[in-house]
Order: structure tokens, then C-alpha cells, then sequence
């Protein structure tokens, strides 16, 4: 089966003051069709580059090389070669993206509904009274409570939760091919988060979309996730199915990745970070000792805040 797109041979280069640094180094990957892909890494590791070239959404200091093919009906087209018009038509109605902060994403001045409703007066020539029913339909599809009351609120009267669910359909008003979801879940509460990725998953089986899911929680993502690639430095440095990144990583960095996940079983100790398993053990264990000594020493000590018997309680 073809995928939907082929990336090859990536590489995003950044040049300033005569220097150029890569931030991305020739990464070859597929997107198929009604998978979810998943991008991993800890920041700076290159994977929301790679997202937003795909979409030819880089700073203009950006160089890119390589191929970005986009398969449609027995068409190809490499994407990185449009030109900022011929790249129009693809924004939005064949590849959506949603922001891993969508405070920033919505205009404070315009209420939640307008926002939406812009996408078909825009792009499916709707008049505003069709507009507003096809916006109230769709913010019933991503489970928002009171769509019609929500329709008329703005960004700062709804919750985080909320907001993200509304760039999704924002996202998928025009039915895309492909769903690109950068850190969706970020600075949401645990169970918000695995309500997103729940749409996100049925969505995908109701649109038959494919997603490209950036991330940097390898436990978040194998629980929904097709196929997993590891990001590390600009470089993709493994890829393969949840189950073998989960429980048969190869790359040092995967595991180092893997072993840095929060575990119950750990509470009180230190939080082990990358460091710790791609450096000498030597190190390591010196910093181990002097952690486990201030711990001592903090135990000893006064508590710095005490609360007692409080509630929080609304109308």
C-alpha cells in the first residue's frame, strides 16, 4: 500500500553570522494512510521541525533539502519544492496541523465560534447561517459540552481541555488527509490528556486520518500509536512498532528515553535524566550519593508550608 507521504533524505539547516548548524539530518520516513505515526524525543531533538516542514511553515532563516512526496490519487508532489502559493492549497484543506499551546492559536478578540466558522465561509463558501450549523456540528464531533453555548464564548472562558478540542475541529473542518498534532496534550491534566488522544484515535477511524503525533512522553504514544520514531539530536535514530520501542529498544537513547519514564516504585529518589544512562556510571553515582544526602538533610528540617483541612469549592 503506498503511504500518503514519503519524507527523504530531510535535512533543515539554520545559518547565521556565516555559521550553519543542522537541525535536522537526513531523516527518511512514511506517513501511511489511517495510521497514527508518532514523532518522540526530548526538545530540541528536531521533531516539530520536521512536522512544520511538511507544511513549509519553517522560519525563513530555514533551508531544507531532501524530499517531502505527497501521494494523492496516483499523483505525487513534493512538497517542499511549491512555491508559497501552490503551498496554499494544501494548508488546511489536505494537511491541518494543531499547536501544542492553543491559547496562542485563537484570537482573544473573536469568539470561539467566529474562529471556526471562518474555515467554511473560507474554504467551503458557506454562508454565515450554514457556517454556524456546520461549527455547532462539529464542536458536537470533538465532545465539547454545550456546543451552541460554546459557539458564542471566547478563548479565555473555556478550559485548556476545551481549547484543544476546538483547534481539532477547527483541524478537521476540512476533512484533510493528514492531522498533524504537535504536543496536543501538553500542560494538560492526565485525564484530559488521554481524552484527546481517545478523539484523536476515533477520528482517525471515522475519517480514516492520518496523524502525525509529536511527543516527547514514549509511554503517552505507544498507547496509541501505529508506528513509533525516535528523534535524538536531529537524527532519527530508531523507528518501529509501540511494542518493540517499548519493550526492545536498540538505541541507547531509546532506553535512555524508556528509563527516565516517572515510576511509582521510585518515589523519593532522585528522577533519573539522560545523563544518567548515556554518561559514565561514575558520575552517576556520585551525583546518586549527594542526592540521597540532601534528601537526609531535608528530612531533618522543618516542613516550609503546612496545609491543613483546606477546600476548594465552587457554585
Amino acid at each position: 500500500m503506498q503511504p500518503l507521504i514519503d519524507i527523504s533524505n530531510l535535512a533543515i539547516r539554520f545559518s547565521a553570522d556565516d555559521n550553519t548548524r543542522a537541525a535536522v539530518k537526513n531523516i527518511s520516513f512514511s506517513i501511511q494512510k489511517s495510521k497514527i505515526t508518532a514523532i518522540v524525543g526530548e526538545s530540541g531533538s528536531g521533531k516539530s521541525l520536521t512536522a512544520l516542514s511538511i507544511m513549509q511553515l519553517l522560519p525563513k532563516e530555514a533551508s531544507t533539502s531532501g524530499k517531502i512526496e505527497y501521494h494523492d490519487n496516483h499523483q505525487t508532489t513534493n512538497l517542499l519544492s511549491l512555491s508559497s502559493k501552490e503551498i496554499r492549497f494544501f494548508r488546511g484543506k489536505k494537511i491541518a496541523m494543531i499547536f501544542q499551546e492553543p491559547m496562542t492559536s485563537l484570537n482573544p478578540m473573536m469568539t470561539i465560534g467566529s474562529q471556526v466558522a471562518e474555515m467554511f465561509i473560507l474554504h467551503q463558501q458557506c454562508n454565515k447561517k450554514k457556517a454556524r450549523e456546520a461549527t455547532v456540528k462539529l464542536f458536537e464531533e470533538v465532545e465539547l459540552p454545550e456546543p451552541a453555548a460554546i459557539y458564542d464564548r471566547y478563548p479565555h472562558q473555556i478550559s485548556g481541555g476545551q481549547k484543544q478540542r476546538v483547534m481539532i475541529a477547527m483541524a478537521i473542518s476540512c476533512r484533510p488527509d493528514l492531522l498533524i498534532a504537535d504536543e496536543p496534550t501538553t500542560a494538560l491534566d492526565i485525564q484530559v490528556q488521554e481524552s484527546i488522544l481517545r478523539l484523536l484515535h476515533s477520528l482517525k477511524e471515522k475519517y480514516g486520518l492520518a496523524i502525525l503525533l509529536i511527543s516527547h512522553d514514549l509511554e503517552l504514544v505507544a498507547s496509541i500509536a501505529d508506528q513509533v520514531l525516535v528523534m535524538y539530536q536531529g537524527e532519527l535514530v530508531e523507528q518501529g512498532l509501540p511494542a518493540q520501542i517499548l519493550h526492545h529498544p536498540q538505541h541507547p537513547y531509546t532506553k535512555a528515553l524508556w528509563q527516565c519514564l516517572p515510576r511509582a516504585e521510585r518515589k523519593g529518589q532522585r528522577l533519573p535524566v539522560l545523563s544518567d544512562f548515556m554518561d559514565n556510571a561514575q558520575q552517576i553515582n556520585h551525583e546518586e550519593k549527594m542526592f540521597e544526602q540532601k534528601t537526609i538533610e531535608a528530612d531533618n528540617q522543618f516542613p516550609v508550608l503546612s496545609v491543613q483541612s483546606l477546600v476548594v469549592e465552587f457554585a
